[in-house]
């Protein structure tokens, strides 16, 4: 058969329609794509079972009713979880809650949160350069990773929604980037 005699239509939401240009006639099949789903409804994510550094979050369920996805937003340096939980539900992406985490390390002067540190105020909130010798930065990376493998944990299991690790997906901005 010639690729280019068949033609793939989509007509509906219903149905997607394949058709074949034969000599002198057409054929058309047409199959059924709308599938009645049950809507997948999770438990929301309950503060006293993530670990304490992670207790500070925004969780917003899925705008259709269906939690079968999972994003997990994580804010660059100086933010809070709010507004990263407000671009999540811009996202729209379907069938998916977002939990919008805020970083455990609070910085000076109500400037926001981080994940990791990154301001010295011993040398007058100067950034933490990377080095062998100081590993500041490094280590309180460590512990929150840390927190969030045991926040992963939680997620996975009956109390925390059942998540399984495909269904979960991280986003991250800067300092957030690096940590998801």
């Amino acid at each position: 058969m010639d690729p280019s005699q068949l033609q793939v239509h989509q007509r509906d939401a219903d149905a997607c329609v394949v058709c074949i240009r034969g000599h002198d006639q057409l054929t058309e099949w047409r199959f059924e794509t709308k599938r009645t789903v049950k809507p997948l409804t999770r438990p929301d994510p309950q503060r006293n079972l993530f670990p304490a550094v992670l207790q500070d979050f925004v969780y917003t369920a899925s705008s259709d009713g269906t939690d079968s996805n999972l994003l997990v937003t994580f804010h660059g340096l100086g933010d809070t979880a709010g507004p990263f939980s407000k671009l999540g539900e811009k996202f729209a992406l379907p069938q998916t809650a977002v939990l919008s985490l805020q970083g455990p390390i609070a910085l000076p002067f109500d400037m926001g949160f981080g994940w990791f540190e990154a301001i010295d105020l011993e040398r007058g909130g100067d950034l933490i350069r990377p080095s062998k010798a100081d590993r500041r930065r490094t280590m309180t990376l460590v512990k929150t990773l840390s927190a969030l493998d045991q926040m992963l944990e939680v997620l996975g299991s009956e109390a925390g929604g059942s998540w399984r690790p495909e269904e979960i997906i991280l986003f991250g901005f800067s300092q957030g980037g690096t940590t998801a």
